[in-house]
């Protein structure tokens, strides 16, 4: 019990120092897409790696959007997709316009959303498994967080 609410009080603590420094940099707190934003990313990146149809000019767009995904984000569609591993798509899309010679330009999205995956599968007891691993194949994974 004294676990849990320590962890509580310093997440809480953590948030708080988080917001202070976002007020201080940015001048305002920022937040991350709406559950339905997160859902529109989803479905456009399938259908971009569906048509095979990877627009160079959105480089930009896509690797803006993925740094603002985070770990509640990719839970949160998992649960609403019943779907384990939905960040799929968007490493997929990474490693697609990698390929296409855009290395530079993606880093900063690959190292980022490599690390949220990460720590999801940590938080659901996966922490051997990595995002490479969810590329390779199709894992019989139990879905991420219940509901």
């Amino acid at each position: 019990m004294t676990n849990d609410v320590e962890h509580h009080v310093e997440l809480a603590a953590l948030q708080r120092r988080i917001e202070s420094l976002e007020l201080l940099v940015f001048g305002g707190i920022r937040r991350g897409p709406e559950p339905e934003q997160v859902m529109a990313l989803f479905v456009e990146a399938t259908r971009i790696l569906g048509a095979g149809d990877l627009p160079v000019d959105a480089v930009a767009g896509w690797t803006h959007a993925i740094l603002t995904l985070d770990e509640t984000n990719l839970l949160g569609l998992a649960r609403q997709l019943e779907d384990p591993a939905p960040w799929r798509v968007f490493l997929r899309m990474l490693v697609q316009l990698r390929a296409r010679g855009f290395v530079e330009e993606v880093s900063a999205a690959d190292v980022h959303l490599r690390e949220v995956v990460r720590n999801v599968l940590d938080a659901a007891g996966l922490g051997l498994v990595t995002p490479d691993d969810m590329l390779r194949s199709e894992l019989p994974l139990e879905r991420i967080g219940g509901r």
